[in-house]
């Protein structure tokens, strides 16, 4: 496989392989596939190996945690607003 990458004034991509799709920092698929459900995330298992050691990690485990929980907090505030109105 071969690999190129293109530069411009605002970013640097790196091409990797035959399909001509960026390689996206861990960090950047992961703060995308947190905010995904359980189901979909079990599934992305099997897309490729990075994204695979991505949602493996236990940094992974412990952002979708503390963003599910953020969520569901942020959900409850919103409702409970509309109870005291």
């Amino acid at each position: 496989m071969s690999s190129r990458t293109t530069t411009s004034k605002r970013r640097m991509v790196v091409v990797a392989g035959s399909f001509g799709a960026p390689v996206l920092p861990d960090e950047l698929t992961a703060e995308v596939l947190v905010r995904l459900p359980f189901k979909s995330i079990q599934r992305f298992h099997a897309v490729c190996r990075s994204w695979a050691a991505v949602l493996s990690s236990g940094e992974f485990l412990s952002l979708y945690v503390t963003f599910g929980i953020n969520k569901m907090e942020e959900n409850w505030r919103r409702r409970a607003s509309k109870l005291f109105v």
